[in-house]
């Protein structure tokens, strides 16, 4: 039996009285019945301390998931979704968010492969970061071929959070997502020959709107310890994230995209850091930032 000759089969038995927002209502709150029917058998079996898995607590799990299946037919069939259609968006969701197929979806869009050379982000450099101390405040600058890039920046913060090297969470987005409207205006790489792209994809706005995700990624990787020894962001940071960039040609990503590009960030955003500076090989075709040392 397929999901859909199940949901029609549910409505047959179906003798719920309320109904439209009621029996919404009814539903979800069966549905969290259910869910406390199954977390107390769980907690009866830890504390009885019963071997996993127990034949009979399969036997009353299997039965609320049952009951709970019953609910999100009902549900589906009351607010007019297909239960088959909301399972294949939900793997289709999970795999894009969890499973890494090792080629991001942007690049099944290149973004600069038919402009010229010159239009195009480099494919390799090293960039190094310097750190100088001005009358006792940290500041960095970034270099290509001992020439600098952009302005020498401190933190522009009464406490020292290390932002001064928040640069590194844009070459990851150039190295990993092959964007990065920032990088394009450093690097003069903006895509002239394309009027619409260097107004929206590489204008003051997309640089603008760049800028506003890497603090925002930056304030709340602090509360995770800048990601070190963490291997996943919070869906609602990249949730967040996708939303921004809507409609920028970044909004082929997916979460994993992005969360791929946010943890290689800081982990070269680590090694800056405590070495007070340093060199990375950024290498766009094996999607890779390496830390090469000062």
């Amino acid at each position: 039996m397929d999901l859909r000759e199940y949901q029609a089969k549910a409505k047959e038995t179906d003798i719920i009285v309320p109904s439209g927002w009621s029996k919404v209502l009814f539903c979800a709150l069966a549905l969290q019945e259910e869910l406390g029917v199954l977390a107390r058998e769980c907690k009866n079996m830890m504390r009885d301390q019963i071997e996993f898995p127990a034949p009979e607590f399969q036997r009353k799990v299997a039965v609320q998931l049952g009951h709970m299946l019953w609910y999100s037919a009902i549900l589906a069939e009351t607010i007019g979704v297909e239960l088959e259609s909301v399972a294949k968006d939900n793997i289709d969701l999970n795999l894009k968010r969890w499973i890494d197929s090792g080629v991001p979806e942007v690049l099944k869009a290149d973004f600069d492969s038919d402009f010229p050379a010159e239009q195009r982000l480099p494919r390799k450099l090293k960039i190094k970061f310097a750190e100088v101390s001005d009358e006792g405040l940290a500041k960095t600058s970034m270099q290509l071929e001992d020439e600098q890039i952009g302005d020498t920046i401190d933190d522009n913060s009464r406490v020292n959070d290390n932002y001064r090297y928040h640069d590194t969470l844009h070459l990851a987005f150039m190295t990993i997502l092959g964007w990065s409207p920032v990088m394009r205006k450093l690097l003069n790489r903006k895509r002239k020959d394309d009027k619409e792209i260097d107004r929206v994809d590489d204008g003051a706005r997309a640089r603008d709107k760049e800028e506003t995700l890497v603090n925002y990624i930056y304030e709340k990787a602090k509360e995770k310890g800048f990601y070190k020894n963490v291997s996943t962001v919070d869906t609602g940071i990249l949730n967040w994230i996708r939303l921004q960039v809507a409609n920028l040609e970044i909004a082929t990503a997916t979460a994993k995209d992005w969360e791929n590009a946010i943890l290689a960030g800081f982990r070269v955003h680590q090694q800056v850091v405590e070495n007070k500076g340093g060199t990375i090989l950024v290498d766009l075709d094996a999607k890779s930032l390496t830390y090469e040392g000062r």
